[in-house]
């Protein structure tokens, strides 16, 4: 480092030490987010086995994709990780995974807001990449239904309501909902 700024050296010794594959700022970002998941999956207080759904949960719903271009990150109210219906256990997880990621620097707070630090996230950890293409489809209706809420809301006029098939699967993403 030099002052507040990473030289060209320091940045290629990173890479070296993490992940020759990646290296770099990706392998630094992949190592610290599987290092998050492995620390949360390990605290007593959890079922491990619900760590990995609710981190996805989480960092899926800060990824927007489109039917033409990259996955993006997405700013989100912090309200909109907490559903109706989710347990005690849930919330308390959902919260831990929150505060982690944050402390992590994989995550980033603005007042209310949350956001993904950077987009090279979205890629460089595999784990996520591979949530975001299994879930490209769920992802697409959860834009399409939010666009179409924000659309009704302004307009309220009634022929923008859901109806027959398209009603039918916004209801199937609502059971699956990521």
């Amino acid at each position: 480092r030099s002052g507040r700024w990473l030289t060209m050296d320091a940045y290629h010794a990173l890479g070296s030490e993490v992940d020759p594959e990646l290296g770099g700022v990706r392998g630094v970002v992949a190592a610290r987010a599987e290092a998050a998941l492995a620390k949360l999956k390990a605290d007593p207080g959890f079922d491990p086995q619900q760590v990995e759904p609710i981190v996805r949960r989480i960092l899926l719903r800060l990824v927007q994709v489109s039917e033409n271009g990259p996955p993006t990150r997405q700013q989100v109210a912090r309200s909109e990780f907490f559903w109706d219906g989710d347990t005690e256990q849930q919330r308390a997880l959902l919260e831990e995974g929150l505060r982690l990621l944050i402390q992590e620097r994989l995550l980033t707070v603005d007042g209310d807001q949350v956001n993904l630090a950077h987009e090279v996230i979205i890629k460089a950890w595999k784990r996520l990449a591979a949530w975001v293409d299994e879930g490209t489809e769920d992802l697409l209706t959860r834009r399409r239904v939010e666009d179409a809420a924000r659309q009704w809301a302004r307009e309220r006029d009634d022929s923008l309501l859901y109806r027959g098939l398209q009603l039918e699967k916004a209801l199937e993403w609502q059971k699956r909902r990521i």
